[in-house]
């Protein structure tokens, strides 16, 4: 989680919380910027991720304005609802507006990462007047990538529910052998940090779940629905992606985004070269430049 101890005090008022909505309970930072900020920023972490995600992205906004981040229900330190469906991109994208307004926002930038760049992109097809601004990280694209195939498979859910239930007794070594394998995968082509994948080894022993909920996301084929549905997207957007992303190849975003210009939509789109799937963590300040400018496209 990220501390909100690390930024100065003169310059904000952060709170934690835990806040129980329709759709369940997550765990919540909001971070205010004294003077109040021109923007307001949410920030929506990827699959099987978590706010720590955006942690080096968060007081890079926070300079621009207030911002507030989540885990998802079933991710990170939040608990998996009871009613599944909660799971669902549609019902995500509801999660994160009840969090606006029980913070008493009219809009905010959203800023997506991965299957958060998916629920944003939701958000602003069903909620356009509530989203002053996309951004997507890594975004979700079209046609499904390679983990989002599989998943559906017969059996990979059983599995990794568990390999979930599985880590927590095993050798901590081994069992932080086995996180960092899939973490470099994502984080490629930089590894993880060994802060990062202590964190994250943390998360998946206390919150058993995450893996199988992993899975649970996916259902209902979410990027065929995006491909299906973003023509329809009116609000400016910005995609950032890294050229080496081996999780979302950087083809599968830019269809999303043709698509959108041909359309008509205010879209444009970031190629970072080098930068991989976990762009927000490799290249936080090149992500904070193109947010700054279409932030201020938008108030100009």
């Amino acid at each position: 989680m990220p501390d909100a101890k690390a930024i100065p005090s003169v310059y904000t008022k952060s709170r934690a919380m835990s806040l129980l909505t329709s759709h369940g309970e997550i765990e919540v930072i909001a971070s205010t910027f004294e003077g109040h900020g021109k923007a307001r920023f949410v920030l929506l972490h990827g699959n099987p991720g978590s706010m720590l995600d955006m942690q080096g992205l968060y007081p890079l906004l926070l300079q621009m304005g207030d911002v507030a981040l989540f885990d998802a229900p079933g991710f990170g330190r939040s608990p998996t609802p009871a009613n599944l469906e909660v799971l669902e991109m549609d019902s995500l994208a509801e999660v994160a507006l009840c969090m606006l307004e029980h913070l008493g926002w009219s809009d905010a930038v959203f800023v997506g990462h991965s299957h958060g760049g998916g629920v944003a992109q939701r958000l602003a097809r069903f909620w356009p007047d509530r989203v002053r601004a996309l951004v997507l990280l890594g975004t979700l694209g079209a046609p499904a990538h390679l983990t989002y195939r599989l998943f559906p498979l017969p059996g990979i859910e059983a599995l990794l529910a568990a390999a979930g239930r599985l880590l927590p007794s095993l050798p901590c070594s081994i069992g932080k052998s086995l996180v960092r394998h899939f973490m470099d995968l994502n984080y490629s082509p930089i590894n993880a940090m060994q802060a990062e994948l202590d964190q994250e080894y943390e998360l998946l022993c206390k919150n058993t779940e995450v893996l199988q909920n992993m899975v649970r996301v996916t259902r209902g084929n979410p990027c065929m629905v995006l491909e299906d549905e973003d023509t329809r997207i009116r609000v400016p957007t910005v995609f950032i992606h890294g050229t080496k992303d081996q999780i979302v190849p950087l083809r599968h975003a830019r269809r999303i985004h043709e698509l959108m210009i041909a359309a008509g939509s205010p879209s444009r789109f970031v190629a970072i070269e080098g930068g991989g799937h976990m762009i927000m963590c490799q290249a936080p300040e090149r992500c904070a430049k193109e947010i700054e400018e279409t932030v201020s496209s938008v108030h100009n």
